[in-house]
């Protein structure tokens, strides 16, 4: 790369002005090639001749200017830098008081702005308009500031800073057609079919017993607009529900893509908006079409029943769109994920078994579709509607012609292998309660699928422990209560989501952990506690509910 990147002058200034503890790296290595680069210019209007010769260098490229004033609020800078590409090179060229009207000092603003590079991008302040002081800010950085700095080199009249690390924007699903143009010119979307957001207002009588930390039920639920999205150009599917492209993480990689802060258990964030990207490249190119159904935890019965099966409302309507599509999913077979769930679930959908592509290695892939998810287990909490024909659908898969359970009322109760987790201390004590009452006590992961639906599709009422098992809801036809007994360090609201787009009661018994939950939000020991139900505090309640129903 020749080291007139610079301009010969500017550059025999930069090596003159090198000072001690100053990075060797030459700048002209790592500002991309001329004509190639994506560049901001974020410039001063009082500044003019800086402007002017900045423009001249870059002038063949992909070059954008951000005008900032007095009056300029350093979020809109990065509203505006959210719909670029990832820039190769960002020139800040501000005087004293435009600065100090988006940050604190240089170091601050790199911190905002410096996510928006590329890996090994280059973040330039021109120390001639009002930079000065940027070469103590970078050389003796403060820990936000360092993490993002590979090295330095600094003149007179520039300080030059390459970015360290690789960073991806996690993209909401209402910014895809917004956003995603701009910011992945080399990607195109397109929308195939789209259902409109309204409310569910719920006929479900909901009672509570016991110490619940998971706030009141509302009376009726809002539910987002559905959109259904074709996107045609390079994605990586990493697996574990990851999809992105170089710079993007896109929304079907995302369980609860409506939550206030977009999390991703497999992804480190940085900021709110950024999370830390894994060095796993696509080993291989799958050509075709593919419908995305990835689950974030491969052969998981509950994430697959609740975050991937509320996917499949599109299916049909993209195969009209893109006849020769086929279903992609990811397998982990190091922790014994195979796909075979996977395959039953999809199959008794009607999703034929040629149609269905698994992988268990990161995959590069030409054309995806992808689709909202009609089921949002976080706040804010919603269940779509049209779920239901989703679910009776699988029902009517899996049962075939089977005869009707004669159990009307089930105890979902739990064998040895599900007990570790959350496990009842006196569940035997508790299966007799119910079985003394008329209830079918059974352990559904010792069923086939085909055996679990005839079961739940006859019920009535529906009791058993809070969890997975009881996610076969799904499959009721003749709900008319649910009984869920779990503890209150546990607050995943599944069994509050089923029943309001089935309706019945629900009637909710929360024990106290023995791992005692933290003041605020939850962690993994608490969550996954051992608990017993309190037949001296709730048995009374208990029994009473059973009788009414």
């Amino acid at each position: 790369m020749s080291r007139t990147t610079l301009g010969a002058r500017a550059w025999r200034r930069l090596r003159r002005g090198l000072g001690r503890g100053a990075s060797t790296v030459r700048p002209s290595e790592q500002w991309g090639r001329r004509g190639d680069r994506a560049v901001v210019l974020l410039a001063d209007p009082t500044l003019p001749d800086a402007l002017h010769r900045w423009l001249a260098e870059f002038a063949t490229d992909h070059l954008t200017v951000l005008s900032v004033d007095q009056a300029s609020h350093v979020d809109s800078v990065v509203t505006s830098m959210v719909r670029l590409p990832a820039q190769d090179v960002i020139v800040v060229m501000l005087g004293d008081a435009s600065l100090a009207s988006l940050a604190e000092d240089h170091g601050s603003l790199f911190a905002r702005l410096a996510l928006h590079l590329r890996a090994g991008g280059t973040y330039v302040v021109d120390r001639g308009t009002g930079g000065r002081q940027a070469l103590t800010e970078f050389r003796h950085p403060r820990p936000d500031v360092a993490r993002y700095v590979k090295s330095l080199a600094v003149s007179e009249e520039l300080a030059v800073v390459t970015k360290r690390g690789r960073h991806a924007l996690t993209l909401r699903e209402q910014e895809v057609t917004d956003v995603l143009p701009g910011r992945e010119p080399a990607l195109s979307v397109s929308v195939l079919d789209v259902r409109p957001a309204g409310r569910l207002e719920l006929t479900m009588a909901d009672s509570s017993y016991g110490p619940s930390r998971a706030g009141v039920w509302p009376a009726g639920l809002d539910y987002p607009e559905m959109t259904l999205r074709h996107y045609e150009g390079d994605t990586v599917s990493i697996g574990g529900m990851r999809l992105r492209t170089e710079d993007t993480i896109l929304p079907e990689s995302f369980r609860w893509p409506h939550a206030k802060t977009l999390r991703h258990p497999h992804y480190d964030s940085v900021t709110p908006r950024f999370v830390r990207l894994d060095r796993r490249k696509p080993e291989e190119v799958l050509d075709g079409d593919f419908y995305y159904v990835d689950c974030l935890f491969s052969g998981h019965f509950g994430h697959l029943t609740t975050e991937v099966l509320c996917r499949l409302w599109g299916w049909e309507r993209a195969r009209k769109e893109i006849p020769e599509l086929k279903l992609l999913f990811h397998t982990n077979r190091a922790r014994g994920a195979d796909g075979g769930l996977e395959r039953r679930l999809f199959t008794a959908y009607g999703i034929s078994g040629s149609r269905l592509v698994s992988t268990d290695r990161p995959v590069l892939l030409r054309s995806v579709t992808g689709a909202s998810p009609m089921w949002h287990n976080k706040s804010p909490f919603y269940v779509h509607p049209d779920i239901r024909e989703t679910w009776a659908r699988l029902t009517s898969g899996l049962l075939g012609d089977a005869a009707p359970s004669p159990h009307e009322r089930i105890f979902v109760s739990r064998g040895p292998s599900l007990s570790r987790r959350r496990g009842c201390r006196n569940q035997q004590e508790l299966e007799g309660f119910f079985a003394d009452r008329g209830f079918h006590v059974f352990f559904p992961e010792e069923l086939p699928l085909a055996e679990q639906a005839r079961l739940f599709a006859q019920a009535r009422v529906v009791a058993g422990f809070g969890g997975s098992a009881m996610f076969n809801l799904m499959h009721c036809r003749r709900l008319e209560a649910a009984v869920v007994v779990s503890h209150h360090a546990y607050v995943a609201r599944n069994e509050h989501l089923f029943t309001s787009v089935l309706g019945g009661q629900l009637h909710y018994f929360w024990q106290t952990s023995d791992v005692p939950p933290p003041d605020v939000g939850r962690n993994k020991a608490s969550s996954g506690s051992s608990f017993a139900f309190d037949f001296q505090a709730y048995g009374d309640d208990l029994a009473r509910v059973l009788a009414q129903l």
